[in-house]
This record gives C-alpha cells, sequence and structure tokens, in this order.
C-alpha cells in the first residue's frame, strides 16, 4: 500500500533525522491512539534512513513485565548483556547499584555505535513498557542529552505509544523525556478530508466522491486503519460503485453508520477463521506479540501438521505475518483481544498450563523465570502457595540481579501474599525489608516505608536486630527523602533509638548506621548540633567494627559526621571528614559514600570563599557521579558549578552549567540542586537585564518546593529599579528579624537575603537585627552563600556604611 496522509510529519521526523545523523541526538516521543498509522509512519522513516543508518528496533507487550524484554530484543547484537544472567540476587548484599554496569554498557555501546554511524531506535507501543526498560531508556536518554554538545553520539530515539493505554509511571517517565532540550513531540490525530481521500484512491484505485469521504470521516473521525476497515466492508457488502468517475456507497450512510470501533473490526477479523485457529492464536498471544516456532509447537498443544495448518489459516486471514523470529500478530490490538478473550477460570487454567509447559522445558533458565512467575501470578488459587512463592522469589532474586528494582517488590508482595501469617515471622521480616530496599531504588518511597515498617514490626517482635536495625535505617532514610519541601520536618525516629537501647553493645556496625542516620534526621529538622552527639557514637561504632573487619561501616558513616558540621557551619571540621570520604574506596565497594563526600567537599570550598578549589573538587566529582549513576550528587554538582560561575560573573558559562543541572535533577527524585541553582540564575540573569528570566528561574524554584522565594523575587524587584512595588508589597507583608538562635546552613541563604534587603532599602533597624547571623556566619569561615550569590564580607560592609551613616 502507498504511503499517504501523513507526509508532513514524516518530513518532520525525517528533519529530526537529519538532526540526529549531523551530531544532535533527537528522542521523539510519537502519541497517538490505535489505528492512527503510529507503526506505518515508522515504517516509512525506516524505509528512509536504513540506507544511512543503523535500526534498532522492537515493540513493548502488555502484561509481560519481564525486565528489558524490549530493550533485549532491540540490541541483541549491541548489548548482549542486557539478555545474560543475573549479577546478584539479593538486595542486602547489592551496592548501590548493581545494575550500573549493565546501564554504562548498554549505554556506551548504543552511544559508540551511534558515534560511528547514524542509529535509530525505535521502541513501540512504549505505553507497555516494563520498569526497567523505561529507567535504562531514562539514562540512555539523560546521558545522550548530557553529551548533546559534544556532537558524538549521532542517536534518534523513536517511542511511538498510546497516551490513554499508559501507566502513571510510564506517563511520568515520559514527563521527564519531554523537559530534556534534546526531546521532540508529535501527535497524531485523525487525517483531514484530502489524505483520506488519497487513502481510499491508493486501495480502491478510484477517487471517492466527497459525500463518500464525508461519510468516512465521521464514522472513523478519521482514523486511517478504521478507514481502510469501513471501506473493505462497504466491498464485502458490495455497497460500492461507479457513478460519474467517482467512488460512491450505494447504500448510503446504512453501514457506515454502524457503531464501529478497532476493536469491533479487529474481531471481525478473528471470528472469520476457525474455532481451533483461534484458540491456537489465543494461546500464542499469551506469550507475546511475535513468538517462535518452537514456542508456537509449545502452546498449540497440538501435532505439528495441525499447528501449521493454523498458522498458515491465521497468516491467509490477515491476522499474523512471518518474521525474522517466527510470527507476529499484524496488529498490536489483535493481540489484546485475543488475549483478554478467556475470562475466569478459564484464564486462569490458560495461565497455568502455559507456566508447567514453560517450566518443563526450560526450567530454572533465569532467562524464563520471569515469564514463568508471570503465568503463575495470573493463575489464581489453583496455583499451591508455595509454588508461587518459590517462583516468586526467584524471578525477584533475577530481577534484583539486573536491577529491575520495579519487578522485583512486586514479585516480593507476591511472594508475601501467597500466605498470610497472623504472627511474627523471620520469613515475612526478610522479605518486606527486600521488597522495602527494592521500593527504595525504585524511587517509591512511600512503598518503602510501608514495607520498612512491616520489617521493623516482625524483626522486633523477635528481637531480630540484624534485621530491625538496617530496616528502621531504611524507613528513616525513605520517610525524609522527599525533597527540598521537606527541609526542617521532624522525621520518626523511635524505631532507631528503642533499636540502639535494645541492641546494647552488640552489633557496632548496625549501631554505627543507626547513630548515623539519627544525625542525618538532626540536620534534616535543621537542629545539626543535636546531631553531634549521634555522630560521635556512629565513628567510634565504625572503628570498633573495622576493627572486626567490616571496613565499609566506616566509609558509609562519614557523610552523616560531616554534614552536621556543616549544618552547624564548621566549616574546616566538615573539609576534614569531607577529604576522608572522598578518597578513592576499594574496588567494588559502593560508590555512594565518596561521591556524597566529594560534591560537598566542593560545595564547602564556595562557603569558604576558595572558588579555584571549590572548581577542581566539583570538576572531578560531577564525572564521577554520572558514571555511577548518582543523579542527585550529580544534579548538586552542576548547580554548585552554575553558582561558582555566577559568583565569578561568568554568566554564560552559569547558564551552560545551569542547563545541565536542570537536564539532570529532574531525572533525581531527591535532590536539592534546586536550592541552589535557580536563585542563582535569578541572581545572573537580573544581572545582565533579564529580569523575565530572572523571574522564570523563581517560578521553576518555587515548582521544584523551594521555600521563602517571596525574598528572591524582592531581590529581583529591587535589582530591577523596582523599588516602589517591593515597598507597596511590604506594607502587607513586612520583613520581620529572623530567629536568634545561632546561624546554621539552612539559614544562611535567608539571613543574607534578609540583610541585603534591609540595605537595599534603607531600613536600619532591620539591618542592624539582620546583621548579627550574618557577622556570626563569616566567623565561622562562611565567605559565599549557596544560591543567590552573597558575599559576606561585602554584604557586611554595605549594612555598616548603612548604619554607620
Amino acid at each position: 500500500m502507498a504511503f499517504v496522509g501523513r507526509t508532513s510529519e514524516l518530513g518532520q521526523l525525517l528533519d529530526w533525522f537529519d538532526e540526529a545523523a549531523a551530531g544532535e541526538p533527537r528522542v521523539v516521543l510519537l502519541e497517538g491512539e490505535a489505528g492512527m498509522g503510529k507503526s506505518r509512519l515508522v515504517a516509512e522513516l525506516v524505509t528512509r534512513a536504513t540506507p544511512r543508518a543503523t535500526i534498532l528496533s522492537s515493540r513493548c507487550q502488555e502484561d509481560l513485565n519481564v525486565p528489558y524484554l524490549p530493550l533485549a530484543a532491540a540490541l541483541r547484537d549491541l548489548a548482549p548483556a542486557l539478555s545474560g544472567g543475573r549479577v546478584r540476587s539479593d538486595p542486602e548484599r547489592s551496592t548501590a547499584d548493581d545494575r550500573l554496569e549493565l546501564f554504562l554498557s548498554t549505554t556506551r555501546a548504543v552511544l559508540d555505535h551511534a558515534e560511528s554511524r547514524p542509529t535509530a531506535l525505535i521502541v513501540d507501543d512504549l505505553h507497555w513498557a516494563d520498569r526497567a526498560s523505561i529507567d535504562l531508556l531514562g539514562h540512555l536518554v539523560a546521558t545522550a542529552a548530557i553529551d548533546a554538545d559534544t556532537g558524538g553520539a549521532r542517536l534518534m530515539v523513536v517511542l511511538p505509544y498510546r497516551p490513554t493505554a499508559a501507566d502513571p509511571a510510564i506517563l511520568r517517565a515520559l514527563a521527564r523525556f519531554v523537559r530534556d532540550p534534546i526531546t521532540r513531540t508529535m501527535r497524531l490525530a485523525g487525517l483531514p478530508a484530502l489524505s483520506v481521500n488519497e487513502l481510499v484512491a491508493s486501495v480502491t484505485g478510484s477517487r471517492p466522491s466527497r459525500a463518500l469521504v464525508r461519510e468516512l470521516i465521521a464514522s472513523s473521525a478519521g482514523n486511517p486503519l478504521l478507514v481502510l476497515s469501513l471501506v473493505d466492508r462497504l466491498e464485502t457488502f458490495g455497497a460500492l460503485s461507479i457513478h460519474d468517475g467517482e467512488l460512491v456507497s450505494k447504500v448510503g450512510g446504512e453501514v457506515l453508520g454502524l457503531p464501529l470501533g478497532l476493536d469491533a473490526v479487529l474481531q471481525e477479523r478473528i471470528d472469520a477463521v476457525s474455532e481451533a485457529c483461534r484458540t491456537l492464536l489465543t494461546r500464542v498471544a499469551f506469550l507475546g506479540d511475535e513468538v517462535s516456532a518452537p514456542e508456537v509447537a509449545l502452546v498449540s498443544r497440538a501435532s505439528p501438521e495441525d499447528a501449521e495448518r493454523w498458522l498458515d489459516e491465521a497468516i491467509d486471514a490477515g491476522l499474523l505475518t512471518e518474521s525474522d523470529h517466527g510470527v507476529r500478530f499484524t496488529h498490536p490490538q489483535l493481540r489484546q483481544l485475543l488475549y483478554h478473550s478467556p475470562r475466569g477460570r478459564r484464564r486462569q487454567a490458560l495461565h497455568l498450563q502455559l507456566a508447567d509447559a514453560l517450566e518443563e522445558v526450560h526450567g530454572d533458565d533465569d532467562r524464563w523465570v520471569g515469564v514463568v512467575a508471570h503465568h503463575l501470578l495470573h493463575a489464581g488459587d489453583q496455583v499451591p502457595p508455595d509454588r508461587l512463592a518459590q517462583q516468586s522469589l526467584h524471578a525477584a532474586g533475577v530481577a534484583v540481579g539486573v536491577g529491575a528494582w520495579g519487578e522485583a517488590w512486586e514479585l516480593y508482595e507476591a511472594a508475601l501474599a501467597s500466605e498470610d501469617i497472623p504472627f511474627p515471622s523471620g520469613y515475612h521480616a526478610l522479605l518486606h525489608h527486600r521488597a522495602a530496599i527494592a521500593s527504595w531504588k525504585d524511587h517509591d518511597n512511600t512503598r518503602a516505608i510501608h514495607h520498612a515498617d512491616e520489617a521493623v514490626a516482625h524483626a522486633r517482635a523477635l528481637d531480630d536486630f540484624e534485621r530491625w536495625g538496617p530496616a528502621a535505617v531504611l524507613g528513616a532514610q525513605a520517610r525524609s527523602a522527599s525533597g527540598v519541601e521537606v527541609i526542617g520536618t521532624n522525621v520518626e525516629r523511635e524505631p532507631l533509638e528503642a533499636f540502639i537501647e535494645a541492641a546494647g553493645d552488640d552489633l557496632p556496625a548496625l549501631r554505627a548506621l543507626a547513630h548515623a542516620e539519627l544525625a542525618e534526621l538532626s540536620n534534616h529538622r535543621n537542629q545539626p548540633e543535636q546531631g553531634l552527639p549521634h555522630a560521635g557514637s556512629a565513628w567510634k561504632l565504625a572503628e570498633r567494627a573495622e576493627q572486626a573487619g567490616d571496613d565499609a561501616v566506616r566509609r558509609a558513616v562519614i557523610p552523616s559526621i560531616a554534614i552536621v558540621h556543616l549544618g552547624v557551619l564548621d566549616l574546616h571540621e566538615a573539609v576534614r571528614w569531607y577529604e576522608m570520604g572522598a578518597a578513592p574506596e576499594p574496588p567494588g565497594s559502593d560508590p555512594l559514600p565518596r561521591v556524597l563526600c566529594w560534591v560537598r567537599l566542593g560545595l564547602c570550598r564556595w562557603l569558604l570563599g576558595d572558588l579555584d578549589a571549590a572548581d577542581k573538587e566539583l570538576e572531578g566529582a560531577v564525572p564521577y557521579a554520572r558514571d555511577g549513576l548518582l543523579w542527585a550528587n550529580q544534579a548538586l554538582g552542576l548547580a554548585c558549578l552554575a553558582g561558582i560561575a555566577v559568583a565569578r560573573g561568568d554568566f554564560d558559562r552559569a547558564e551552560q552549567w545551569g542547563e545541565q543541572a536542570e537536564v539532570v535533577w529532574r531525572w533525581s527524585d531527591f535532590g536539592f540542586a534546586p536550592t541552589v541553582l535557580y536563585p542563582c540564575l535569578a541572581a545572573a540573569r537580573v544581572a545582565r537585564g533579564d529580569v523575565g528570566g530572572a523571574r522564570r528561574a523563581l517560578d521553576e524554584f518555587e515548582r521544584s518546593g523551594g521555600r521563602g522565594v517571596w525574598r528572591y523575587r524582592h531581590l529581583v524587584n529591587v535589582r530591577a529599579g523596582d523599588i516602589d512595588t517591593v515597598r507597596a508589597e511590604l506594607e502587607t507583608r513586612p520583613l520581620r528579624p529572623g530567629p536568634s538562635r545561632p546561624v546554621r546552613l539552612f539559614d544562611l541563604a535567608a539571613a543574607g537575603a534578609l540583610l541585603s534587603l534591609a540595605v537595599d532599602l534603607d531600613l536600619k533597624d532591620l539591618a542592624a537585627s539582620a546583621l548579627t547571623p550574618v557577622i556570626a556566619a563569616h566567623e565561622l569561615g562562611v565567605t559565599c552563600n549557596l544560591g543567590w550569590p552573597f558575599v559576606l564580607p561585602d554584604l557586611i560592609a554595605r549594612a555598616h556604611e548603612l548604619l554607620d551613616g
């Protein structure tokens, strides 16, 4: 069939492909409902691009969440690791991310190939993608976006999807994609009359009348597949004829007026084949969109001769088509109709039959254990609980081994649900803790808190300290990891304090981690001085653990010890701890503690006013964070580099660092980069006269959860010369002195803003009270503020000039 009706869309795709081929990576989100021609449009793009590009393509499948399945199919030749075995099956022994090597090697393989030859990666039906594939795609997209200024990777990623069929998690991921500067969006709507006219003429060989075109559009909303199905129906009824050289319908609107949707059209095709053929197709649909010949034989439960005959019947009916690896459905919606056709016990029985057949052939093969678990999970009460639990745990271990955390926690939950134990259980404590770890690494804090609390409850009732302590630490971490807006909140400390008391003098390593977390929580609620005793206890216990052979605990607690010293602005002591933690770690160690220290070491140097040393630290730490997939720390490091550039007056460089920071922090669900980044950008932009840009930066800061944005809005207006507006606003919300307690890190920006406004507005009484905490901070060694670029000595000098005058 000729390609018609989407020439402008194809032209736009080809333009984006040309940009990608020239070294400017592009990600295309291709949105459209079923039948709108997404696959046909992409197929035409492939045809045009193939002579000069490598095409990597695959399709996601509904309700078959095997980690990385669509990407493994697309990248089978470039990244064989995606189809390989697991790294480690125990989430408690995993480092920051055991999928790190998988993500880095896969992304590097794609980008390296794209440097040597233009490459198009196409993942169709993204609305059905598994979480692991979305995470890996996200890493690939973010890395390509960050590398875009180098002009190296000639990569185009095309992601067709149906918005109404997408899981909320997929839509959130797509929203992140949209914010990346390399992303482009295209939405396919119904074809207009001219295109419907061209489409009908191409398939019938005759020009349709305008009346027929209007009827077709009214009945199909311009959906190309529905238009073709309506024309086919009219031809079947013998209702088309030629009149005055035009194709017309002899029955008027009778056939066109029938209720006709895509599902109805495709169901007619399914109903037209024999019952035996439909049965085979249903079994094939339960395995996926594309099925190999051995897999067809496995599920057919018929002789090879009968199975081949029924396959031929399906191919002749246009339901299946032959592919390089077997057969595939001609339209993804065909598989959905067949897959959802069995109901109730019959559906469950079919899932169980497939699980039995696959397990018999593939046994404990890690490549199939997830598929077997999927079918057992959907077989309901027809599966013995112990079999479901065993298979779910095996599949969860495989998911953990490749960092598919979303699939892992679902499988742990399935194992937990397979048997109801009404009393405290060490087994349930173990599974809840593992589910909490998987949820935490999947950035699902709510679920992580639930499972951590359940693990604590079971372990606490059994005096299982080995489980109680780590679960309590994880629960506290999840509660405090909600972003900028929760600074100052009081996170529940009782499970940690009770664990420390109950453990007595035993388990120094676990008690060290608990004390370290209590120190973090004190800083989190902006009371870092209360965390200093816990920091001291954490270090003493870590030294005991090291003497017993556990040196990992020592590295793990250093960031918590350093952060409370930073919180009270004891900068030189914070630097000492951060230098210790930023030292290279042993091979195979968790990279997170080091990167936490390294980025914040640069931040401390910036506070101290040593901009050259700060730049040096951060320019080393940011690539290290990037290579470790540690988005939050990479974003904070980039934001600090932007702020340092502002402090130097290099506003162009600040914008470049700021653009990278924005790209990265939006991939992180936790990070304080906006607190640093947006006030810096606002100050830089208003300094060069871009008042609108400054206000937009503060709008972004407010959307990210930042507090006290009104202070920065006043500063922007003052710098823009609009002092009258500020004075008018202060009539309804006057400036008031800050708290009299010692200044802390989280107070510094507000104190500096208050003093700056007092000086700018000639408010002597307020300047006198606001000056005290700023002087106290400077006496502690603080020279520069993080965020709006206050230089404390200059600000103090201006205040004294006002007060002395």
